[in-house]
């Protein structure tokens, strides 16, 4: 007989573990309680995107005004934008659900909690309810937008990225308090269509964990671009007036017409994990190193904890299905990458170069700039650079790339770390010219002081 498995969650994490379990022959049910693909698909990763493609748009046409090569006045729709994304998100739901069905897979709309060994009690839409039997159970169940526990937060209307998302119009001024990722997305994002924006974050830099050389190009970068950014400050106190917002940290006063906590993500694990032997670690359900929970349960995804990427969350999908089939499959912390889109792009994967150092000590450090790149001078791209970080022996441990596409120069650099490659093989791939992965490979021979173009 098949194997039966129920899966609670249809985000990065639910659906991706649902299609790869029946691929390899489970009976599966899948239970979401709002719109299948998660905050990813819905209010995350694809809109922040679709928003991003616009701005760049956007910001290509000011800098070659800047150049005199296109002239002309600049304006924009944003209800048209918000509309195409929205348009975007519906297409790929539906996709999702498209594929479901391809792979006979028994999709739930309620809410799942666990009710025991291999039972998932399901409340439905209408109030009814109804109760699955399982050999394992997948909880997949994301995680939700974390508040700050000071005076004024709750109450004050702070958006969180659902409603930055769902914006009818920019305002004039926007607060964002937190600077890591989503922060400076957004931070991006409206500024670019001509919003006033202040980051302030609690750390001494933006992005924390973050590689520094990174975090040093961005917070430029952002600076640059007109963001007004305060590090090393905590907010106290938030008040919403008839004119916005006031927020207050000490003596000092910040005013804006919205604000938006971006200060990152708590788990959200469904009701009854302890009936299946699951337990909670700080907020997160605990999993070992297979993925197992419980007594047939399982995690996956933003529910574990950190890091909260979608692309992790479906790794963790796949794996733990796998596993629940008589795997025994490890998945590698170390070489887990990462892409964002602020004022410049950037794609990471592996060990920052302070955690290389405090690791192997003695390591190659190789740096290529985007300045020395024909095919970046070409898309008038010249910011940024490609940073690769390998051990004494040449096995490359980290790779850190800030610039135009290094969101796609990433899958290369996650195939360098997770392979265990090492700068030689870099020096024996030839890679297409003109193109940005020139940069990659300059940079991983500069580790060995090889660089041909610096």
């Amino acid at each position: 007989m098949s194997k039966k498995i129920t899966i609670i969650g249809g985000g990065p994490a639910g659906y991706v573990a649902a299609i790869r379990a029946a691929q390899i022959g489970a009976k599966v049910a899948l239970v979401e309680s709002a719109n299948l693909g998660g905050v990813c698909t819905n209010v995350g990763c694809i809109p922040t995107k679709t928003y991003y493609h616009y701005a760049e748009i956007a910001r290509e046409i000011q800098d070659s005004q800047k150049d005199k090569t296109i002239s002309g006045e600049l304006s924009f729709d944003w209800l048209r934008i918000l509309r195409k994304k929205d348009g975007i998100v519906k297409r790929l739901v539906a996709g999702i659900s498209f594929l479901l069905k391809k792979n006979e897979i028994d999709f739930h709309q309620g809410t799942g909690r666990i009710a025991g060994r291999g039972k998932v009690e399901i409340l439905k839409p209408n109030g009814e309810t109804a109760e699955l039997s399982c050999d394992e159970i997948l909880v997949a169940t994301g995680s939700a937008p974390r508040g700050i526990p000071i005076d004024g937060w709750e109450g004050a209307g702070v958006w969180s990225n659902t409603e930055a998302l769902s914006a009818e119009k920019i305002p004039e001024s926007l607060l964002i308090v937190g600077g890591g990722v989503i922060g400076c997305e957004f931070a991006h994002i409206f500024s670019t269509f001509g919003c006033k924006v202040t980051i302030v974050e609690l750390t001494e830099s933006l992005l924390p964990g973050i590689d520094p050389d990174i975090v040093e190009i961005v917070t430029k970068t952002l600076a640059k671009q007109g963001v007004s950014i305060r590090t090393g400050v905590g907010i106290g106190r938030v008040e919403r007036t008839a004119e916005g917002i006031i927020a207050t940290a000490g003596e000092e006063r910040f005013e804006a017409e919205e604000i938006l906590g971006a200060v990152g993500r708590k788990p959200t694990p469904p009701e009854g994990i302890e009936l299946a032997g699951g337990k909670l670690a700080r907020g997160n359900l605990a999993i070992d190193e297979h993925l197992r929970a419980g007594d047939g349960l399982w995690g996956a995804g933003d529910v574990c904890g950190a890091p909260f990427l979608a692309h992790w969350a479906s790794a963790m999908g796949e794996v733990a299905v796998e596993n629940m089939m008589g795997a025994a499959i490890k998945l590698d912390y170390d070489a887990v990458p990462g892409a964002f889109f602020t004022a410049i792009e950037v794609g990471t994967v592996g060990l920052t170069e302070p955690e290389a150092r405090a690791r192997f000590g003695d390591i190659l450090v190789g740096k290529f700039p985007y300045q020395a790149s024909g095919r970046a001078k070409t898309a008038s791209a010249a910011d940024g650079f490609s940073k690769v970080i390998a051990e004494k022996n040449g096995r490359i441990v980290g790779i850190h790339i800030a610039g135009k596409q290094a969101s796609e120069m990433v899958c290369a650099a996650g195939l360098t770390v997770a392979r265990k490659l090492t700068i030689d093989d870099w020096r024996e791939t030839i890679v297409a010219h003109p193109t940005f992965g020139e940069i990659l490979k300059e940079s991983a021979l500069d580790g060995a002081g090889d660089a041909i173009h610096i």
